[in-house]
């Protein structure tokens, strides 16, 4: 299977991660990784039946959640690119605008 490396961590998309490991490769805490779990955010398998149980997350969940932020951050440059178009489009009709009085 794939071997994928993100903030300078090395991970298998067929590997099960901890809640510590998969907020070492997304960049976040370990808490938030809990939360996401805890609030159905992100896919994880409990190891036992006690509430305090240890959970993994398959590496192909992590895979799909950085390809949705990779998307995000494509979308959001995009619309960033076009509103400094548009502003830079502004500034030229102001300019010529004010070049004919």
């Amino acid at each position: 299977m794939a071997t994928i490396v993100v903030r300078n961590v090395t991970f298998r998309v067929d590997g099960m991660y901890s809640a510590k490991e998969v907020a070492l490769i997304l960049g976040v805490s370990h808490w938030t990784v809990q939360r996401w779990i805890s609030e159905g955010k992100l896919n994880a398998y409990k190891l036992g039946d006690a509430p305090n149980s240890a959970v993994r997350v398959h590496g192909r969940t992590i895979l799909g959640l950085l390809k949705k932020v990779v998307k995000i951050k494509r979308q959001q440059a995009q619309k960033k690119s076009e509103e400094q178009q548009q502003q830079q489009q502004q500034q030229q009709q102001q300019q010529q605008a004010g070049k004919k009085c």
